[in-house]
């Protein structure tokens, strides 16, 4: 299963495929705003961890992503900028949450997340869903 990384700065990329694979996880890397919806299409991942520090262009990023399929994109903010948070839910993303708070047992709900919508399951209403 593949953990789409997509993020702005190189070397914070390379940090974060290296603690999701020292997890177990296969990553892939994408700095490329402009390739990201295309490497997503020919290898469908079955999450996304996004570091992107324009919220403009993360919400872009999060909308193309989940053109084709409904993708769980886990998202990484800025610490304190609440308004890329904001862009990045309402874009659609699965959850956000302050670059220093970001953990391996976030990237694995969210990787469960997308092996249950892989096997035909719908998506949530948000991170919890009611009655269940």
């Amino acid at each position: 299963m593949i953990v789409l990384v997509a993020c702005d700065d190189q070397a914070v990329g390379r940090k974060l495929v290296e603690r999701l694979e020292s997890a177990g996880f296969a990553s892939s890397l994408q700095t490329d705003a402009q390739a990201l919806s295309s490497v997503a299409r020919r290898a469908p991942p079955f999450a996304a961890v996004l570091r992107w520090h324009s919220g403009n262009l993360m919400g872009i990023l999060i909308s193309r992503l989940r053109t084709w399929w409904p993708l769980p994109i886990l998202a990484l903010a800025p610490d304190g900028d609440a308004a890329v948070a904001l862009r990045a839910l309402r874009a659609g993303a699965w959850d956000v949450v302050p670059e220093s708070a970001f953990t391996i047992d976030l990237a694995k709900a969210c990787l469960d997340e997308g092996k249950r919508l892989a096997g035909g399951g719908c998506e949530r209403l948000g991170p919890y869903e009611l009655y269940e």
